[in-house]
């Protein structure tokens, strides 16, 4: 099971048992009504969506002991994301529980219980105010959760437009934290473990909330650099970046670059080798319309900022034999490795690289492969059959431990992926999406 199943499963697990401790009583008790467990649900729905909402704030701290959690800062976006969907449907049906029923009741449809008289009636109404205030609160909250996530998975929207509105997430957290918090007040939870669960996540997720909000993320790992050297190539710019401090890193792991006035920085893997952390280059090709206008505004001495390096595609494996598979673009991260490898004298482990793209081979692979003591192969995709899983497969024995090593377009990967069942192999990929 991936690192990113299992932390979901831990979550949805702490939240259950977050809920049951203080309500396995009240589940066991005979009901004369569907009533008490509809509260029951909303409880529920209401815990589990405020926890995936709390580890949603707690991926975005980009934190290295995170990334060793969910195996690779891609694979934490990815987490991040589906958090946000099953914050968002929890949170929906939490929502829908509150007002349904009590809708219902006022068109007479259902019964509505009465409500216990409060026998302590000079005990204070404040813990009462509280938890209606954080109610209305949630309430909008919710609203505005909705149009965040649609905002997040409509990718027609600008990227710009969306990194604008999800900075808005922070804000909504806290909002739903003061709400559980409040409605804490009115039960008996404090008196449970459950009560200190709650707080110490709460206290971890506003930290996160309140260093998202004041732009602290990622802070310890920026670097100032400046553009060195810049050459064009068709639809691709070869940059390399002088940082004024060095950033370490290893080969396959990525950065986010913004160059000049950029509002915003885009995730690029490092192509150089990590011998010099003061010198970084990056293969950038043309695809949108940021790296069309780096394409051709972009120039030499220009100013950069950089944060990172991030990632876990580090070709760091156990496997007696490694086959790497670039497409396009994809070559970055193995030039970066090739260029290790052939400084060390060449490879001791047995490596194939599959180079699949539309013009032919890039210009001096075919040397520091023959240096690297790499086996290169490579597919021209305009008058070859692009390399599938049924080519991929006759090249590995049966029953040999073997690491694959995967760059490129997401739907090739994921067809070569899907036709390497076999438990032996391991496959390893970037995903840089970030919506």
């Amino acid at each position: 099971m991936k690192k990113i199943t299992w932390v979901g499963v831990a979550t949805f697990s702490l939240a259950g048992l977050t809920y049951f401790i203080p309500q396995w009583n009240v589940l066991l008790a005979a009901h004369d009504s569907w009533w008490p467990l509809a509260k029951e649900f909303i409880l529920f729905s209401g815990v589990t969506a405020w926890m995936f909402m709390t580890l949603a704030m707690i991926l975005s701290l980009r934190l290295p002991v995170i990334e060793a959690a969910t195996g690779g800062l891609d694979k934490g976006f990815v987490l991040h994301k589906w958090s946000g969907i099953i914050a968002l449907v929890a949170g929906v049906m939490h929502w829908l529980m509150e007002i349904v029923p009590k809708w219902m009741a006022q068109q007479g449809w259902v019964t509505r219980p009465a409500k216990p008289r409060r026998i302590d009636a000079g005990a204070a109404d404040w813990p009462l105010e509280l938890a209606s205030t954080g109610q209305s609160i949630a309430e909008w909250a919710i609203y505005v959760l909705i149009i965040l996530c649609v905002v997040s998975l409509v990718k027609k929207i600008p990227y710009s437009f969306f990194r604008f509105v999800h900075k808005i997430f922070p804000l909504v957290y806290l909002s739903v934290t003061f709400h559980a918090i409040t409605v804490l007040a009115k039960t008996t939870w404090w008196l449970t473990v459950s009560s200190w669960i709650i707080v110490i996540l709460a206290a971890i997720g506003s930290i996160a909330a309140f260093m998202s909000l004041f732009q602290r993320i990622g802070k310890s790992r920026k670097r100032s650099a400046t553009v060195a050297r810049i050459e064009h190539n068709e639809d691709m710019i070869d940059v390399i970046l002088q940082t004024e401090k060095p950033m370490h890193f290893r080969s396959g792991q990525f950065a986010f670059v913004r160059f000049g006035n950029d509002k915003e920085p885009h995730p690029f893997t490092i192509a150089s080798s990590p011998d010099n952390p003061c010198m970084l280059r990056f293969v950038i090709k043309a695809l949108g319309d940021d790296t069309w206008r780096l394409f051709t505004d972009l120039r030499q001495g220009d100013t950069a900022e950089v944060e990172g390096p991030y990632g876990c595609f580090d070709f760091t494996s156990s496997a007696k034999r490694q086959i790497w598979v670039a497409g396009g673009i994809g070559i970055t991260p193995f030039l970066s490795r090739l260029t290790v490898l052939a400084q060390k004298g060449g490879s001791v482990t047995p490596i194939d690289f599959w180079y699949c793209g539309r013009k032919g081979i890039p210009e001096g692979l075919k040397e520091i492969c023959h240096k690297a003591n790499v086996l290169l192969h490579v597919i021209d995709t305009s008058r070859q059959k692009r390399l599938d899983k049924r080519m991929l497969s006759e090249a590995i024995s049966s029953g040999e431990k073997v690491g694959i090593w995967f760059c490129g377009p997401a739907s090739f990967g994921h067809s070569l992926q899907r036709g390497l069942k076999d438990k032996s192999i391991e496959f390893h990929c970037d995903s840089f999406s970030l919506r």
